[in-house]
């Protein structure tokens, strides 16, 4: 028998019970939703009754009238799973209301067909025409759902971006980033601190990014990232975890709208911290002097001329260097740098005072061993 035939078989009864029951039908099922699908549990009925009914209607229909989805019914599908994309339900949770739907309806339509008096191979004939239209149906609303949820997901990480960049770059919080910070899931009354972290070598920014926000740290209502500069930017209201394949800075706490210092204290940090080869995240305090050594290359040239330039060039003068560098690393104990450079203590104490007498300076001095620091520090970042 042909699928218009079973049509025909069922006759107007059916059709006339189907359509007339169709939103007390649709509204049972929400309740059933909502009772076993987490997801549904705080939606709307009302947001999502009408579509659900139209929805189970059109198979029904389908398989009555022709047997098969046309291209309209295909659009009208794939706009099903695209609304519930918009409404925030996963697609896991929306196949799993499906199938209770199908179910519920097949059971509903043999019921009414005996009822009616059409026969078990008729109605049997119905059940899996409707299996078979309610797959190519699931198969229509699943890529639209997941085609919506693309678009999402740009869209939301455009507005992402855009709020981060206010929090951070912004004089202060006006209403409208408060709300959209408070949309975010942030708390606009709680103190966050501002991160810069970027990946070393050749590690993608976006990955760094992604596995980031997966930390409970990095994500509302603790704190919110996203990649901008090629680097990932953010507040978080605690040091998030990293290892050493990143170098990042964090700043000071500040309130929401007032992190334009916190930022600028930690993009000096991972500068400096870049800059002499510090993997992980590091607060600016505990940078100490390195940031001003960075920063102020008139101080640091003229120390190096001071103090670096004299003892010359070659694996020699690089000993010397190595030397002092340890020496004052160590608190100018020559038995400590010795052990720690694996070397004898005159040998250390040869260089020292070779050192002194190149440069005509003593380390002695206070004043000549913060200088002679300073110009190290240089050197080893290769300014």
């Amino acid at each position: 028998m042909t699928t218009s035939e079973a049509g025909a078989g069922f006759g107007r009864e059916f059709r006339s019970f189907l359509l007339t029951e169709s939103r007390e039908y649709a509204q049972q099922l929400i309740e059933r939703f909502q009772a076993e699908i987490p997801a549904y549990a705080n939606i709307d009925a009302a947001a999502v009754s009408d579509s659900l009914r139209q929805a189970m209607e059109r198979v029904v229909q389908v398989v009555l009238d022709r047997g098969r989805l046309e291209p309209l019914d295909l659009a009208g599908f794939r706009e099903y799973g695209a609304l519930r994309a918009r409404q925030g339900i996963p697609l896991e949770a929306v196949l799993r209301g499906w199938q209770i739907g199908v179910r519920m309806s097949i059971d509903r339509a043999v019921a009414a067909g005996r009822d009616s008096g059409v026969g078990d191979a008729l109605l049997m004939d119905f059940t899996t025409d409707v299996l078979t239209v309610t797959d190519d149906a699931t198969l229509a609303f699943s890529a639209g759902h997941r085609d919506a949820s693309a678009v999402l997901d740009r869209q939301d990480g455009l507005r992402r971006t855009e709020l981060v960049r206010r929090l951070l770059f912004s004089d202060a919080a006006t209403d409208d980033i408060r709300l959209e910070a408070q949309r975010y899931g942030l708390a606009i009354d709680r103190e966050y601190q501002a991160v810069r972290i970027r990946p070393l070598g050749d590690d993608s920014v976006f990955a760094l990014g992604e596995e980031l926000q997966r930390q409970p740290s990095c994500r509302p209502p603790n704190g919110l990232l996203s990649v901008i500069d090629d680097d990932v930017l953010g507040i978080c209201a605690t040091v998030p975890a990293v290892d050493d394949r990143v170098v990042g800075g964090i700043g000071p706490v500040a309130p929401i709208g007032d992190h334009a210092r916190s930022l600028r204290l930690a993009t000096r940090a991972v500068a400096t911290a870049q800059a002499f080869g510090l993997s992980g995240v590091h607060r600016f305090p505990e940078l100490g002097l390195l940031p001003a050594v960075l920063a102020d290359a008139d101080v640091g040239e003229a120390m190096s001329e001071l103090l670096i330039a004299p003892v010359g060039d070659g694996e020699s003068a690089a000993a010397i260097l190595d030397t002092v560098d340890r020496y004052l690393e160590s608190g100018m104990h020559v038995g400590a740098t010795a052990k720690l450079m694996s070397v004898h203590h005159n040998t250390i104490r040869y260089r020292i005072a070779r050192f002194e007498e190149l440069t005509g300076t003593s380390l002695r001095d206070p004043h000549i061993a913060l200088q002679a620091w300073w110009a190290l520090r240089r050197r080893a970042s290769g300014a």
